[in-house]
């Protein structure tokens, strides 16, 4: 990690000096060498991560569409014609489910919702039910 941090710093300190063929040829190998040395240190990380089988995909789809339904009952529901656009909930959504968009409120993350009520409980026009 060291040797990486110096060959960065080397590199990226700017030089005001003109620089020689064999300088200029030996900072180049040194970013190769970087270079080399960051997409082997990728490659190790790809090898060590599990490979998940097809099997494991497809069950893994079939919960999440079996769980839709449930999933669309237990979001929290916006009722536009009330929203005013004022943040109140977006801000105090500890999971970042809402977002402003288009002046009024929405839901842009339903699956990390942990149905906490904190959005219904401070939206000051009652536009949010959960």
């Amino acid at each position: 990690m060291y040797r990486m941090r110096y060959l960065r710093r080397r590199m990226l300190t700017p030089t005001s000096v003109q620089l020689t063929r064999e300088q200029e040829s030996r900072m180049l190998a040194e970013q190769i060498n970087l270079l080399e040395f960051q997409l082997n240190t990728i490659r190790k990380r790809l090898e060590e991560t599990p490979k998940e089988s097809s099997t494991q995909r497809f069950q893994q789809y079939r919960f999440k569409r079996s769980m839709r339904p449930i999933l669309s009952i237990l979001i929290p529901k916006i009722d536009s014609s009330r929203c005013v656009g004022c943040g109140v909930c977006v801000n105090a959504c500890p999971t970042g489910v809402l977002a402003l968009v288009g002046g009024k409120s929405r839901v842009v993350h339903a699956e990390a919702c942990v149905r906490c009520g904190v959005c219904s409980n401070l939206c000051p026009s009652h536009a949010i039910t959960i």
